[in-house]
Order: C-alpha cells, then structure tokens, then sequence
C-alpha cells in the first residue's frame, strides 16, 4: 500500500511542487520515497512496504527504459502472472508485484487488468508513444484522483496533494456540497473540488502525445448466466472460494491481523485466517452503558477462535483528541460517523501489525441489508399500484421518500438511491437555501438510477444491490477505510471483494443469497455457522454507530454548537437558519435518531475551516 503522484505539462519539471505533493502523501508512504522525471512529465511515490522489502523500489523503469510505473494496492497473483510471463519469455526487473505489474503491461497493455487479483491505483508512463495511463481496480478499494487544467495534468492518491498544484482548481463545487448533505458522502465521478476528478472503480484514464484525456471502462458490471445448484451446493461453493481469497490476502513480509467487529463478515475472515495461524485480532469499545457497543460479541469470537485479542475502549474525549487528524486526513467532507472510531483502531492496530485483512463488502455482495429483502417484492408492487402514484405524490415528504413509495411514484430505477440519508430530496425545499437548490445540477437519484440501468441483470434485487457497489461501497466505506489506515500506515485488505468470490456471487440467485426474501446474506450465515455458533451468526445486525445521542449532549456539544452557529455553517448559505436551529434544539430535547445528522453537519463545517475557511454559496 501506497501513495502517487505525478503530473504531465506544466510543473512537471518542479522538484519542489514534486516535493510538495510527495509530502502530503507520506503517512500512506512511510519506508521510502522516490521521484522520476522525464521530459514533461514526473513520477513520484511514497512506499508501505509489505512484500519484497528490500526491493520493490518505485517509480520503477522497465528493463529497456521505455516504460514507467508507480503503483499503490497489492497483486495477490503476482506470482502466478509471473510464471505466465516467464512463459512467454518476459522477465521481471526484481521480485516483488510491482515488477509483475511492469512486466504484465509491457507484454499485454491494458488487457492485463482483468486478470489481476488485487486492489491497486497505478499510473504508467510510455516514452516511445508518450503515453500515461491511469488505472483503478474493479471495485474502487484504491482512491485515485485527477485534473487536467492550464496547460498542466496531473494525477494522485489524495486530494490534498493535487491542492498544491499552482493550476490545481480551487472553487468547491456546490453540487458536491449538495451531494454530501444527501448521503454523507460525495458519491461518483465528482470531488468536492470543481474540475478535480474522481477516477471511477474499473476504468482507465489515457492521455497520449498531448491529446485531451480520454476515459475508459475496462470492467463493467455483467449479468452471468446464474449456476443450477442447490443451497448446500451454493454454500460449499462460497465457502471454498472465501477461503481461497483470505489465503491469498496472508500474503506479505510483515505482521498481519484482522479488524473484528464481532459481526457475521469479519468473524468469518478471522475463522479463515485461524485455519493458518494465530491472528491478531483489533477491535473498539464504546463502553458496557451503549448497545451499539459490540466489543462483548468480538470478545466472545475472539476467545473461540483463539486469536490474540486488542479492544480500543473509545470515549467523547478521544473523538476530540483525533479531531485534528481526522480533518487531515479526509481532504473532502466525509460524514460517515465510523471513519473517525476506524481511524483510532488503526492506530492501535498499527502498533502490532502493517496489514489487516477487514469485513467490508460483505452486505452489498451477499445480500446484508434489510432494504434489500423489501426489494423482492418491488416489480409486482409497482405494476399494481401504478394507479395510485398521483395520490401517493400528495403524501407528506417524510412519507414521499419511502422506497415503497417511490417504486410507484419514480419508478424501479430511481426508487433506491443508495445509503444513508441525510437530507432526502424530499427535504430539500424545507432544507436548502434558495442559491444551493440554484446551483444543484446532480441528485444522488441521478447517480443512482444510472447505476442501476448499467448493471444488465434481470432481477431487480440484483441491480438494487449493483447501485450499493456503485455508489455507497466504493465512495463511502472503501474511503472510509483507506482513509483511515493509510493515515497510520497500515494497509487493509478485503477479501469479499475478491474478483473470484464477486464473479461466484454474480451467478448464484438474489432468492438464493436472501432465501427467498426472508433472510439477509443468507449464504454467508451458513458458511460462518460451520466456524461460529448460531447465537452470534443469528444475533440482529446491529451497524457501526458511535454514542453520539449522548455524547453531542455531553462532551461534543461545545463543537457541535460551534460548527452550527452563526460563526460556522450558518453563514455558509447553504442551510435554512431555522430548520439548523430546529435540528440541534430536538437533539438536546432528547429526539432520537438526530445524531448522524447533526454529526454530518459539524463534519462539513469542520472541511471548511480547514480547506476553504472563506468560502460561502453566494
């Protein structure tokens, strides 16, 4: 795991603005720094060194010297892809995966990228045609982000290091904003930066010879022709390839462990690293007096396994403690109200281990949400209520907002718009001010409903579940994790998104994985009750959620009363006065279910004070 950067054009013979941007990424990179440069164009990168210690050093040149190679992620196959070079007769220039990588492109071109095994974010440059690619893995588990502006181009891991870039744009994108107060996130192609871009998961960027860049897809989500076996044939299937795809990720030169939420996804990571060896095993506390709290069950899981075990009890005070670091190292709004707990046990976990193998992906492959049980019945229920959408667009805009609702009155395609909500359209008139909606060019709706028509399955739950890893995986909980570890150096990898175990989930029925609509990631509960016992593998799911009810009536108020106030987000222009004053006086009268909300607002008056103290929607 990694940071780059690089730039074409414009600056790119800068060794200061190259240093400048190096510097911004050197949490993600702290073993080593390197730099290449040739005419009109730099490479740099800053190293976590997880396998080949002693070599493995980047930018890294090919043989001949034609070819020029920064990468962020790990090849899980790098040793397989290295015997099918060999066997064509390519050699590699060291021993580690990037020297495959190098190797792989210069015999295949972008034809490599299918076939490998990994999460990666790389960029190569081509002297003979004068070429840079940019390439980003199949589900976005690597971040990689761009601009091309006043004659300059350049490309990098995290925003904050394009931001030092003189011809780097610098005018927040009021859609973004908009997009943010919707989910918490910025979700797509966007930045919360005008022109500053978002490489999207499974898609290459080309700029050849001075031309304008050209984007491309070289994964797309496809509709498999489903397998005809029964459940317990289902089950085996899963488990065997879950189990490969752990093995595969215990591949590295240094310590490894596991996050372990004490929840169905992680505890069966854990029981699959446990067949190999010890685990270390990290895990937060948020204290006995909360139920959110699952450091109980995660202990429980910890002991059955025999892991050697690392609760982090976490309290308001340490929330404010890391505030600082959590501004820094989430360059763009991020309300997700986990990123900041995930970034306290990556420090922990930092301590004992450089790698951490953790649960992510789980829900949105398998089937984890309740929604999407609900889904099952949406086709039918949209064909028989169909008459009743005029009426239904009368309801309240609470009640206009249920997906239930929307199937009638907006159609399968626009009815689900990803997780969470904020601020659902149907807020937006009593929420946004009159110059925000102005400015608003982009719905998550939109977004949404394009995710849902690019997935070809026929089943409806299927491309319920496709705009969830279009949307909400990749740019809320894969951000939320690389932002978090690569803070502390630590790298996370994710076994569900193993492109083996994703092709297997795509060819076993939605009815299969949620038997029938009655039962979430049904599959995947029956693979972990061959490692764990019913009570854990059954319990409610219960989320990863902060006491913030409490603890923005407590410790937290002092901010949160801040960051809303006349001195933070309400001279922003982008809020009503009243329906902020409103929110924070039901949360201290004791509202619940106020609290993610209030959190996502203090998070984006927070981005502002540090990254564009000044700014307001005129």
């Amino acid at each position: 795991m990694c940071g780059i950067a690089g730039m074409l054009g414009a600056g790119a013979d800068d060794t200061r603005l190259a240093t400048a941007m190096s510097e911004r990424l050197a949490p993600r990179g702290p073993d080593a720094e390197g730099r290449w440069s040739g005419p009109g164009v730099l490479l740099a990168h800053r190293r976590l060194a997880v396998i080949d210690l002693s070599g493995g050093v980047q930018p890294m040149v090919s043989a001949d010297g034609q070819t020029v190679i920064v990468f962020n992620g790990e090849i899980y196959n790098y040793r397989a892809l290295r015997q099918e070079l060999a066997a064509e007769g390519r050699a590699c220039v060291d021993a580690g995966d990037t020297a495959v990588l190098l190797a792989a492109w210069q015999a295949w071109g972008p034809a490599c990228l299918p076939r490998l095994r990994g999460m990666f974010a790389f960029a190569v440059w081509e002297s003979g045609p004068r070429r840079l690619t940019l390439a980003r893995d199949h589900a976005g588990i690597k971040p990689l982000y761009w601009f091309a502006a006043g004659g300059a181009m350049a490309f990098a891991s995290e925003v904050k290091a394009l931001q030092v870039h003189p011809a780097c744009p610098r005018e927040v994108d009021p859609t973004a904003v908009a997009l943010y107060l919707e989910c918490q996130y910025i979700p797509g192609s966007r930045s919360i930066w005008q022109s500053v871009q978002r490489l999207p998961p499974g898609h290459q960027l080309v700029i050849e010879d001075g031309q304008a860049p050209r984007q491309q897809r070289w994964h797309r989500p496809t509709s498999l022709p489903k397998l005809d076996v029964s459940e317990d044939e289902a089950v085996d299937l899963i488990h065997a390839s879950l189990r490969q795809a752990v093995r595969s990720m215990l591949v590295a030169d240094v310590p490894l462990g596991a996050f372990l939420s004490g929840g169905v996804d992680s505890s069966t990571i854990v029981a699959l690293m446990a067949e190999v060896g010890p685990v270390d095993s990290f895990t937060l506390d948020f204290g006995d007096q909360y139920a959110g709290s699952e450091h109980r069950e995660s202990t429980e899981v910890a002991n059955l396994l025999g892991t050697r075990h690392h609760p982090l009890r976490i309290t308001a005070q340490d929330v404010l403690g890391e505030m600082d670091r959590f501004q820094a190292s989430y360059d763009e709004p991020f309300g997700d109200q986990a990123a900041l707990p995930t970034l306290l046990l990556s420090r922990l976990t930092r301590r004992h281990v450089t790698v951490a193998l953790s649960g992510e992906g789980a829900d949105e492959v398998f089937g984890g949400y309740r929604g999407y049980l609900r889904r099952h019945g949406d086709p039918s229920r949209r064909s028989r209520w169909a008459w009743t959408a005029p009426l239904l667009r009368l309801l309240p805009a609470k009640q206009r907002g249920n997906c239930s609702v929307r199937v009638v009155t907006r159609g399968l395609a626009r009815a689900w718009t990803t997780m969470p909500s904020v601020l659902p359209p149907e807020a937006h008139p009593q929420w946004f001010t009159p110059a925000l909606r102005a400015a608003q060019q982009e719905l998550l709706e939109d977004l949404s409903a394009a995710a849902y028509v690019d997935c070809d399955a026929s089943d409806h739950t299927e491309q319920v579940m496709a705009v969830d890893r279009a949307l909400w995986l990749p740019d809320d909980l894969l951000v939320k994790v690389d932002r978090a570890t690569m803070a502390y150096g630590l790298e996370a990898r994710v076994p569900y998104l193993d492109p083996d175990l994703l092709t297997l989930a795509a060819r076993l029925p939605s009815a299969l994985k949620l038997d029938g609509g009655r039962q979430t990631k049904h599959l995947l509960k029956r693979v972990a009750s061959r490692h764990l016992p019913a009570s854990l593998v059954y319990r409610r799911k219960q989320g990863f959620h902060m006491p913030l009810g409490d603890w923005l009536r407590g410790d937290l108020r002092e901010l949160m009363e801040d960051c809303l106030g006349p001195g933070g987000l309400l001279r922003r222009g982008l809020l009503r006065p009243a329906m902020l004053s409103r929110l924070r006086d039901d949360h201290l009268r004791g509202k619940p279910s106020t609290g993610h909300r209030l959190w996502a607002l203090m998070v984006l008056e927070l981005w502002f004070r540090r990254w564009a103290p000044d700014w307001r929607l005129a």
